[in-house]
């Protein structure tokens, strides 16, 4: 017996979101575990980012990883 294939969505789409999917959520849960470490911002400030990084899931998450503050450690290492 033929299996049912869905002519309009190939299996290669499918594969192509699901990696896709997957990457934009690593990429939030990163970006929200950083923020969540940062002891630089907290309040309404920290709130702001969390309803950035959700409502923008690509961008909001690299504009954090991008502008974070720098922790005392990374300045250490730096000089």
């Amino acid at each position: 017996m033929l299996a049912a294939v869905n002519p309009l969505l190939p299996a290669g789409y499918d594969v192509i979101w699901t990696i896709s999917l997957l990457a934009i959520a690593t990429l939030a849960v990163v970006a929200m575990g950083q923020l969540v470490r940062a002891k630089a911002v907290a309040g309404v400030e920290a709130a702001i980012w969390v309803l950035i990084i959700l409502a923008l899931p690509v961008v909001g998450p690299i504009a954090w990883l991008a502008v974070r503050p720098d922790s005392r450690e990374e300045r250490a290492l730096r000089g």
